[in-house]
């Protein structure tokens, strides 16, 4: 994705809004979970509704944002 800082570009999945900052991901939507693995750069990932009060997650490479019913938690991936 190329960067410009005047058009992000978001992909909304599920109940996340995925937003991208010049990089390369991958997001999965399951019926009950959302995954976003960021493999260079950088992304952030919000709650499509912000007044539930979680918070934003800002990924870096070799990230893995897993969202289900338990809640949200990044994890780290081997290359």
């Amino acid at each position: 994705v190329a960067h410009d800082e005047t058009r992000p570009f978001s992909v909304i999945a599920g109940d996340r809004v995925v937003t991208a900052h010049g990089t390369r991901f991958d997001v999965r939507v399951a019926p009950s979970a959302v995954r976003v693995l960021l493999a260079e750069g950088s992304v952030s990932v919000a709650s499509v509704r912000p007044s539930t009060g979680a918070a934003a997650a800002r990924l870096r490479p070799n990230d893995l944002l897993i969202a289900d019913g338990a809640g949200v938690r990044v994890e780290r991936v081997s290359d």
